[in-house]
């Protein structure tokens, strides 16, 4: 082969032609992945940016055994947010990795049933089949209170979003990550407020009305509040869901897959089973 002066570039374009012909890629250097792992989790703890945005960056380092041992790192440091805890767990109830799945029981807390025993893996636990009618007994059970927040197909309180059509607008694996994580996903318009008055009292609530004079807030009871502007010290949205977080707690295993079936039933306009 004959040298020019513009070896190295022909060089390189020879060699990259060479690993074409054989079906492989140059491995990036591993500095360069630990990197983007260290960059990755990093954003976990900047809890200025949006809680959407960072629980984006959590499932992303839970793609690979890498990332998920850099956010068990910080969990165990105790460095991982408390916003994004519950996200986390969740997140790794999807590992397909044993052994990283057992080292995360020691530093994230299990999300239990009432009988205080573990969930199942989430994948496992989507598989499971209940019966519609006896999870809408438990939908309208009034310690879980879900239908003083939400209405379906007419029935029940408007402070949460409609449920009539959550068969529909989400599928199964949404709806249970939604009933185990509330704040996972907020519609829309469901938004919660946070408004400190001059006085130091607080009120937390969706955001009604908001006009020059006053603000019109929601409470989680379906109560509304008319507090004056000039009364205001702060008034801020949160990225907290109404719908607390917990209620598996509440329900047997058997109970949490039947509000399940019931949820994934609900079209709108059509009778559950």
């Amino acid at each position: 082969m004959r040298l020019t002066p513009n070896w190295p570039v022909a060089g390189c374009l020879l060699l990259l032609g060479l690993w074409a012909l054989a079906g492989c890629r140059p491995e990036r250097p591993a500095l360069a992945k630990q990197t983007t792992i260290e960059e990755l989790a990093a954003q976990l703890t900047q809890t200025q940016k949006p809680v959407a945005r960072r629980k984006g960056v959590l499932a992303e380092l839970f793609k690979t055994p890498e990332g998920t041992q850099k956010v068990l790192d910080y969990a165990r440091l105790g460095a991982l947010p408390a916003d994004l805890r519950l996200a986390a767990a969740l997140e790794l109830g999807r590992s397909p990795w044993p052994a990283l799945r057992a080292q995360g029981s020691n530093c994230l807390a299990s999300l239990v049933t009432k009988d205080g025993l573990p969930l199942p893996r989430l994948p496992e636990l989507v598989a499971l089949r209940g019966h519609p009618s006896e999870g809408e007994k438990v939908y309208q059970r009034t310690d879980l209170n879900c239908i003083g927040c939400h209405m379906v197909n007419g029935q029940g309180v408007a402070v949460g979003s409609d449920l009539s059509d959550i068969g529909k607008r989400l599928d199964r694996e949404g709806i249970l990550e939604n009933i185990l994580d509330p704040s996972a996903i907020i519609t829309a318009n469901y938004e919660t407020w946070q408004v400190i008055l001059k006085n130091n009292d607080e009120l937390y609530g969706l955001l009604v009305e908001n006009s020059d004079a006053e603000l019109v807030i929601k409470d989680a009871k379906a109560s509304l509040a008319r507090v004056k502007k000039s009364e205001v010290k702060k008034f801020q949205q949160v990225p907290v869901s109404l719908m607390p977080a917990g209620l598996q707690a509440s329900m047997s295993l058997q109970e949490l897959v039947d509000l399940l079936e019931y949820l994934c039933s609900l079209t709108k306009g059509a009778s559950p089973p």
